[in-house]
């Protein structure tokens, strides 16, 4: 198939998720007009029920990784236990900085809102040579015993929920090839 290509299109084809990260810090420049591009996420009935937090600070990232993975290694999931033991995984994959978009509990839409704003990101940073990757896994932060703590030092905003995070930096290493796309999941009704 034929596509129309333009720097927008190139831009959403090639972006991948970055699982190793240089440890030079984005410029500041940069990093407001990723989160400016975020804030730009279209959202239902414009309510943009998110709030991003930004964490730049390596002793908090530090931290905040050894307490997910302490209670990875206390769960009752073997794959987690694994995954935890692994010395060579990092959750944030060593990312210089992190970001966590909570959004409002009370909207009904607020995971297909905050979703689109994690797209914006992950997209605005790539069309600026930086990576990035969705981190799923940092919500677990908020099933620890120091739950409130963290809500509370990240600045959650009352009555909103920590969605998801994702990690951003300069890539380290080569970059990943996109697997193949699945066959059959377009149909046209015309």
């Amino acid at each position: 198939m034929e596509l129309k290509m333009n720097d927008t299109i190139r831009t959403i084809l090639e972006r991948r998720s970055i699982r190793q990260f240089k440890g030079e810090q984005i410029p500041k420049d940069d990093l407001n007009t990723i989160i400016e591009a975020g804030i730009y996420a279209p959202s239902a009935r414009n309510l943009q029920p998110w709030h991003i937090t930004v964490i730049r600070d390596e002793s908090l990232i530090e931290e905040v990784e050894h307490e997910i993975r302490e209670y990875m290694l206390n769960s009752d999931n073997e794959d987690l236990i694994e995954r935890a033991k692994d010395g060579t995984r990092t959750i944030f994959h060593k990312a210089p900085t992190i970001l966590l978009v909570s959004g409002d509990e009370s909207n009904a839409y607020m995971k297909g809102d905050c979703s689109n704003v994690l797209q914006n990101i992950s997209l605005a940073a790539w069309s600026l040579g930086i990576g990035s990757c969705y981190i799923g896994m940092g919500n677990m932060l908020f099933q620890t015993d120091r739950a409130e703590e963290f809500v509370t030092r990240l600045e959650i905003p009352k009555g909103y929920k920590s969605y998801c995070w994702i990690s951003l930096g300069y890539a380290d290493g080569t970059m990943p090839i996109a697997p193949e796309r699945k066959d059959g999941v377009v149909t046209y009704i015309e």
